[in-house]
């Protein structure tokens, strides 16, 4: 259907923008309007034909981007070859922006590349008709190739001055009335605050893109801002809220989603029912092989373990931006690798209680109830030999050594704690007064402290057995440390390899009231602390706490406050 010079490139154009948003009714309708013209066209009017092949490829791209077994998905060769005017140009620039989105989702850096080449060429050819106002917006210049030079630096893990660079292009996005270009900017932010750990940054940056991709409506966008923010939860010590997030996107984002959506949910500690996407492309096969690698931990068997962790290497090599986060599951996991990430070995050597690189999730049991305070961390030690922590499912890769249980309730979690410390200094004497403060948090006081202290090494050397000796020096007495005398000391000698729980490394006391309210839905503080066997105060400001942070919400019931999980940034994502 040939139509008048102009009409159907604009009835394309409101087509694809529907298609932004996720409304596909219009795309194959126009699609068919598009090829009946190209099959009318006369040489007299080569431009308008140009263009509307142009276009029949930007739909083509958007409606495979949603679902791809409408069809496949266009070649960078087509696209280069349909480029005959500045006109086709601009139009293809679409085409790119959308395979850069699925290039990136799907962790597939040398797709990514050629598509933002390409990109740039097509863009230097638009700008090089040198346009007026009064000729097509398409050659208006745009924002989305400065954004996907961003996903690609991502993707090779170049975060060098990557946040001033995203902060220029959303400054110059909210002059040009872009959104889309605002909201990408603020997930590259969101994602580069992450890279240097500062968590609130992330964390604001998040919740700020997810809000702008909702107003908007833009699905993809949407897509992008919500698993951003799942991330930038699992890494803050939410990886129940993280879950929450993925759950929802599981439901409803197209299947070149599916990879990252797993990779994350096995990270935040959930798991993935019956998946009918192949296997193909980095995530997918980033998160193929770390589901292999925590169930071959789970299970003990140590060479579908290597196995799986040689694949997850393979993968990080395509992806850098998943090296560091491969290394450290592998590390964190295998009590036998050496290869251990910077990131990680402050914490592998017990420096630090907080679990790097958002692993919270994968160290708690699968069947722990919400009361349940399991440890997600295990020190292994050795006769001679410095300890090293490693993550729950790597206990049945662990060599042969006893297992310290908690002696009893009432014991709470320091005797573990108090053991763990020691092991992991090995045979090397810690200070009173540091494995004190190691243990318990605070300052020893002596005439505070000493009967505590007494107890607690009483229950230490009882857990212990023939497994090991608990060695106590008093120096010269706490009256004479400070005139330069010795300190008292504490040390652990072993006589044999023992596997200890690190209490320090529990799931956050936030993530265990989340995690309580996914399973009683709305409720109030004094069911949730009867539930997790807790003090009603400490829930009651650890809610109070969420609330402010925007991870739940609170409701009226009568006179009472009930209280329910929702991530106030994240309601609903736009099903397509």
């Amino acid at each position: 259907m040939p139509g008048v010079d102009g009409v159907l490139t604009a009835i394309a154009r409101v087509s694809y923008q529907a298609a932004e948003h996720g409304d596909l009714r219009e795309v194959d309708r126009v699609m068919v309007q598009l090829a009946d013209a190209a099959a009318g066209a006369t040489p007299a009017k080569p431009a308008v034909a140009a263009e509307e092949r142009a276009w029949r490829l930007a739909l083509e791209a958007i409606r495979w981007s949603f679902d791809p077994r409408l069809g496949s998905a266009p070649k960078p060769q087509a696209v280069r070859a349909a480029a005959v005017t500045p006109a086709a140009a601009a139009v293809l620039r679409r085409v790119c922006s959308v395979m850069e989105r699925a290039a990136f989702c799907t962790f597939d850096r040398a797709a990514l590349d050629g598509w933002v080449a390409l990109h740039a060429a097509l863009s230097a050819e638009a700008q090089a008709a040198a346009p007026r106002p009064e000729l097509s917006p398409e050659l208006n210049p745009d924002l989305s190739l400065a954004a996907a030079r961003m996903w690609a630096r991502i993707l090779h893990a170049d975060f060098a001055g990557l946040d001033a660079d995203a902060k220029s292009l959303a400054d110059e996005a909210s002059r040009a009335g872009d959104p889309a270009a605002l909201i990408e900017a603020t997930i590259v932010r969101a994602l580069a605050a992450l890279s240097t750990g500062t968590l609130e940054d992330a964390v604001e940056m998040g919740r700020r893109a997810a809000r702008m991709a909702q107003a908007e409506a833009l699905s993809h966008h949407e897509y992008l801002a919500h698993i951003t923010l799942a991330r930038v939860r699992r890494y803050s010590g939410r990886p129940h809220l993280a879950l929450h997030i993925l759950a929802a996107l599981a439901r409803v984002a197209p299947v070149t989603w599916s990879g990252w959506i797993g990779w994350e949910t096995y990270l935040s500690g959930g798991s993935l029912g019956e998946q009918s996407a192949p296997m193909a492309g980095p995530a997918l096969r980033a998160q193929h092989a770390l589901q292999a690698l925590l169930d071959a931990a789970r299970e003990g068997d140590r060479r579908a373990f290597d196995r799986a962790a040689a694949d997850a290497r393979a993968v990080a090599a395509e992806a850098p931006v998943l090296a560091d986060e491969v290394a450290a599951v592998i590390a964190a996991i295998d009590p036998l690798d050496r290869a251990v990430p910077k990131g990680l070995l402050s914490w592998m050597n017990g420096e630090i209680a907080a679990i790097p690189f958002g692993l919270h999730g994968i160290g708690v049991r699968q069947d722990a109830g919400p009361q349940a305070e399991s440890a997600t961390a295990f020190v292994m030690a050795r006769p001679g030999q410095a300890g090293r922590r490693l993550l729950l499912p790597g206990l049945k890769l662990a060599p042969s050594a006893r297992l310290l249980a908690r002696d009893s309730s009432r014991a709470g979690a320091r005797t573990e704690t108090g053991i763990a410390a020691l092991a992991l200094a090995g045979d090397a004497v810690i200070s009173r007064d540091d494995f004190f403060r190691r243990v318990y948090g605070f300052p020893f006081v002596a005439y505070r402290h000493r009967a505590v202290l007494d107890t607690l090494c009483h229950r230490m050397r009882t857990l212990l057995g023939k497994a090991g000796e608990i060695r106590r020096d008093e120096g010269d007495g706490d009256e004479n440390v400070g005139a330069g005398g010795r300190a008292p000391t504490i040390a652990l000698l072993l006589q044999e390899p023992i596997v200890v729980p690190d209490m320090r490394c529990i799931l956050p006391t936030a993530d265990r009231v989340l995690r309580a309210l996914a399973l009683l839905g709305s409720t109030s503080a004094s069911v949730a602390a009867e539930q997790l066997q807790m003090p009603l105060r400490t829930v009651q400001a650890v809610l109070q706490q969420l609330v402010s942070e925007g991870a739940c919400t609170t409701e009226r019931d009568g006179r009472h406050v009930v209280y329910k999980i929702e991530d106030t940034t994240f309601t609903q994502v736009t099903a397509a």
